[in-house]
C-alpha cells in the first residue's frame, strides 16, 4: 500500500509539473511582444549635471552690479538738477557772484539720516527678497 500511495504522489508532482510547465509556455506566448530585455543597465552619474549653483550666483551678481550702475548713469544723465556753483559755472558758462549754503536744522539733519537708513534698510530686505524668489526659479527650473 505504500508503494501504491508512493506511485500516486509522484504521478500527481509529474502531473502538476506537467501542467506548470504548459501554462508558463502559454503565458509567454502571450506576452512575447510585452517583453523587454534590458541590453545595458543604467550609468549612475558622478555628479549633477546641472544646476551649476556657483555659475548662477556669479552671474547674478555680475548682471546686478552692470545694471545697478547702467541704471545709476541713466539717472544720473537725466537728472537736470544744479547742485552746486561749479555746475552752475558750467551751464551758464559765467561766473557765479554768490552761492547761498544750505541751513537745515537738528530736526531737518536728524530726518534725513532717518530717510538713510531706513532706504538702505529696505534696499537689503528686498535684495533679500529676490536673491529667495530667484533661487527658488532657478531650483525649479533649471
Amino acid at each position: 500500500m505504500a508503494a501504491t500511495t508512493a506511485t500516486a504522489l509522484s504521478n500527481t508532482s509529474l502531473l502538476d509539473r506537467k501542467l506548470s510547465a504548459e501554462m508558463a509556455t502559454q503565458l509567454e506566448a502571450k506576452q512575447q511582444g510585452e517583453r523587454f530585455v534590458i541590453l545595458d543597465p543604467a550609468q549612475v552619474p558622478d555628479a549633477p549635471a546641472g544646476p551649476n549653483r556657483a555659475l548662477f550666483t556669479l552671474g547674478g551678481i555680475l548682471v546686478g552690479i552692470f545694471a545697478g550702475a547702467a541704471l545709476a548713469v541713466a539717472v544720473e544723465m537725466a537728472d537736470e538738477t544744479v547742485r552746486n556753483e561749479k555746475e552752475a559755472t558750467q551751464i551758464a558758462g559765467k561766473s557765479v557772484l554768490a552761492g547761498i549754503p544750505e541751513m537745515l536744522t537738528r530736526k531737518q539733519s536728524t530726518l534725513n539720516i532717518l530717510r538713510s537708513v531706513v532706504a538702505m534698510a529696505i534696499t537689503v530686505v528686498v535684495s533679500v527678497g529676490v536673491g529667495y524668489v530667484l533661487s527658488g526659479f532657478a531650483t525649479r527650473f533649471f
